[in-house]
């Protein structure tokens, strides 16, 4: 399992904040991104999934908590050619690269390639695709898994249907940041 070096990792962050920033590139920020790496350090998946790379921002930190677990990879899957290359290039950077696979592909066709279950899911794509996203992982979904969905606060109508399925069917709760919401579900089987 490789090691992170938490210095070079921090300035990796500002580095990705400061093009993100520049390039108008959308990511889940510090707050909620850290939020994402406690999840990951806590629940100590066997696989985690991304949904929506962008530049790996996100990415990085969730292989950063799986590395600091000593268990774990992530696989991470997104349409855009660019996010994907920029992922690649970021998870490499942070050492993390062998713990991680970086499929590129509309979410639904990249979940129904996997074949390893999911612990840990994380949707931060097309927010009107997101209960289709879900749909498409829940096969592979274990008893138990984590499901984070971002920018529940920014986009709520473009995700009702999504958010209404969760919060009827599991344990759902919001996380509020100063920027934006998450919803945290535990997926139950049954």
């Amino acid at each position: 399992m490789p090691t992170v070096d938490a210095v070079a990792f921090e300035g990796l962050l500002v580095d990705l904040e400061a093009y993100a920033d520049e390039h108008d590139v959308p990511i889940c920020r510090r707050d909620r991104g850290m939020f994402l790496y406690q999840l990951a350090k806590q629940h100590r998946p066997e696989h985690a999934v991304e949904i929506g790379a962008a530049i790996g921002y996100s990415t990085a930190l969730i292989a950063r908590a799986l590395a600091e677990n000593g268990t774990g990879r992530i696989t991470s899957i997104d349409i855009s050619p660019k996010a994907v290359a920029a992922t690649r290039t970021t998870l490499a950077r942070v050492g993390v690269a062998d713990i991680a696979t970086v499929v590129e592909a509309d979410g639904t066709t990249g979940l129904k390639q996997l074949t390893t279950p999911i612990d840990f899911l994380f949707l931060d794509a097309d927010k009107p695709s997101y209960i289709t996203y879900f749909h498409a992982a829940e096969p592979l979904l274990t008893d138990g898994a984590v499901i984070v969905a971002d920018n529940v606060g920014r986009f709520p109508d473009q995700m009702a249907d999504y958010l209404a399925e969760v919060r009827r069917r599991f344990d759902s709760r919001t996380q509020i940041f100063p920027e934006d919401k998450m919803e945290v579900s535990i997926y139950r089987k049954g």
